[in-house]
């Protein structure tokens, strides 16, 4: 599977969410802030999703919660 430039971009978007809300490493951010500010900023529904499904395989976010939040993981921190 190819990964799109764009996913990319989604991605680090949504890290830069987690940033202006202050999150570290080990902590968790709830999905509907995350929604939000994304489509707030812009971004499409499936942007956001495909930003998420390429963090999660970078391994810079995975999910929280049953669904309703996102935990950054150390390797997503050091990206911000």
């Amino acid at each position: 599977m190819t990964v799109r430039p764009m996913s990319e971009q989604s991605a680090r978007k949504i890290l830069s969410i987690f940033k202006a809300f202050n999150i570290r490493a080990g902590h968790v951010l709830m999905t509907r802030y995350v929604d939000t500010k994304f489509l707030a900023s812009g971004g499409s529904a499936d942007e956001l999703k495909a930003g998420m499904l390429y963090a999660a395989q970078q391994g810079w976010l995975e999910v929280a919660s049953h669904g309703v939040g996102l935990h950054l993981t150390q390797t997503g921190f050091e990206e911000m």
